[in-house]
């Protein structure tokens, strides 16, 4: 989910630069657009253009938070949906693994393993359904009361500007040995504070999109982390993994008729019928055996 749950995920300093405007990962990776920092702006811009309303030149409204989160994080259905499936695939495995192991008649196996995987299915349907109500949560208006979304928010402006701060230091003059000496003169101070205001970003546009790609990438850690969370506990561990042992039971074992009982432990028509051929068949020797003493 960390590395492949992003819709559009920004190439790292280590990849070789594509010459194409945006990278389909292979079918491995499903549909994450592997892209170029200017072409993840682009679309923030794009989507902002589409969602303005009412608001004040250079601030953004909610919708377009939510449009851009929505759309980032489209590809977690398939991810959980897929994680669901191959945890219901490896129980299914270990389950029958079990039951092969410890029981011997193949008759009674396939009893026990019948009521097994009639309550299994019954915990497949809900945690589908869990699963799906997680997923529809998702999709309504971005809500979070954790701190670590502010957290976040103050931490990306903070290397914002310890960037700009960095670029702008380096038009300062440094001296002989390599030491900066940008408040030496008041000629350095006036350049240190001239560098830094040419820093300021004066299009209220590119503005209000810095701002809400600085959201949208603190609240998508906050989100992924709290979905993953849910997904583990209120869908694997409680519809699955928690009740395993339930499945048969003691107290299933309780619960059953007589009737039940008879039929899941009854040998087989075939099995008796030839255990009454046999028998009848020692009796005749035995029978034998005494005509022949006397």
């Amino acid at each position: 989910m960390r590395d492949k749950g992003h819709l559009k995920k920004l190439y790292s300093d280590s990849e070789p630069v594509v010459n194409s405007e945006s990278d389909v990962d292979s079918e491995e990776e499903g549909e994450m657009l592997r892209v170029a920092k200017q072409e993840v702006e682009a679309w923030v811009k794009q989507v902002y253009l589409r969602t303005r309303g009412r608001e004040l030149p250079g601030n953004y409204n909610h919708v377009l938070l939510s449009e851009l989160y929505h759309e980032q994080s489209s590809r977690w259905t398939l991810i959980a949906n897929s994680h669901l499936t191959s945890v219901l695939t490896t129980t299914a495995k270990f389950v029958d693994m079990v039951l092969n192991c410890i029981i011997a008649e193949e008759d009674v196996r396939s009893r026990i393993r019948k009521i097994i995987w009639s309550k299994f299915l019954i915990k497949k349907v809900a945690a589908a359904k869990e699963l799906e109500t997680l997923i529809k949560d998702e999709k309504l208006q971005p809500i979070t009361y954790n701190h670590y979304y502010t957290d976040n928010i103050q931490n990306a402006r903070h290397d914002a500007m310890k960037g700009n701060i960095q670029k702008a230091m380096q038009s300062v003059e440094h001296d002989q040995n390599g030491k900066l000496h940008a408040c030496k003169t008041a000629m350095d101070s006036l350049k240190l504070i001239a560098s830094l205001q040419n820093k300021v970003i004066v299009n209220i546009v590119d503005q209000a999109c810095s701002e809400a790609l600085a959201g949208l990438n603190s609240y998508y850690k906050v989100a992924m982390k709290t979905f993953v969370d849910n997904v583990c506990r209120q869908v694997i561990e409680r519809h699955i993994v928690s009740d395993l042992p339930d499945l048969f039971s003691p107290m299933t074992v309780m619960e059953l008729s007589n009737q039940d009982l008879v039929r899941i432990a009854a040998e087989p028509p075939q099995q008796k019928e030839k255990r009454a051929a046999l028998s009848e068949l020692a009796q005749n020797l035995r029978d034998s055996l005494m005509h022949l003493h006397n």
